[in-house]
């Protein structure tokens, strides 16, 4: 038996919805082929490169190149401009909305985003590319930890949303990271909402 806990869990993509996309993806990755030197197009980069069957040693200098441009990459999110999704986040922490992160990130790479955007706080949990390379596994392993009773998962990609997709989680597609703001309202709305329905199809057991 499958027990929820009552728990509203918001979760949010880093990369290009919490934040700009602040690293040159395109760049990096031509770094990356050329220090393996391949030719395969390695899209989306970490889940590529965690697949692709190369020495020990060569893929660890691979990860070691792409965490460094991770947290270079961090003196350049532009703090002002995420302000406003800083304060939305505080604000659904203040209704009882959890938060969580998930990412392509290295740990320490998103550790240090997170330190950086002063939200260590409201984060109830991350999930990095430490924990998978795989956005549906990543979520999978949300799900399974909390158990919570309403989840919305607030994303960028087709890759996001075809992972939400694939385990039936409510999606919200932002195009930029400026959207972030209205898409936690939606998000909020949308679990109330469902919370609300929950709780006149769920007859209370003291009746």
């Amino acid at each position: 038996m499958i027990v929820f806990r009552d728990l509203k869990l918001l979760v949010v993509d880093i990369d290009g919805t919490l934040i700009p996309n602040v690293i040159d993806w395109d760049k990096l990755r031509m770094k990356v082929q050329e220090l393996l030197g391949i030719d395969y197009e390695l899209r989306p980069l970490a889940t590529s490169l965690a697949r692709l069957e190369i020495d020990d040693d060569l893929k660890d200098a691979a990860w070691s190149l792409i965490e460094r441009e991770e947290i270079k990459s961090v003196d350049r999110i532009p703090l002002d401009e995420i302000a406003p999704s800083v304060e939305a986040l505080k604000r659904s922490k203040a209704l009882g909305f959890n938060i969580a992160l998930v990412t392509l990130r290295s740990r320490r790479s998103a550790q240090s985003v997170v330190t950086k955007l002063g939200i260590r706080d409201l984060i109830l949990s991350m999930v990095t590319r430490d924990d998978s390379y795989d956005r549906i596994e990543q979520l999978k392993l949300i799900v399974e930890r909390y158990r919570p009773r309403c989840l919305v998962f607030i994303g960028d990609t087709t890759n996001d949303e075809a992972a939400s997709i694939a385990l039936g989680i409510p999606f919200i597609k932002v195009t930029n990271f400026r959207e972030l703001p209205k898409a936690i309202e939606q998000a909020i709305s949308i679990c109330l909402g469902y919370l609300e329905i929950s709780r006149h199809k769920i007859p209370s057991l003291s009746a």
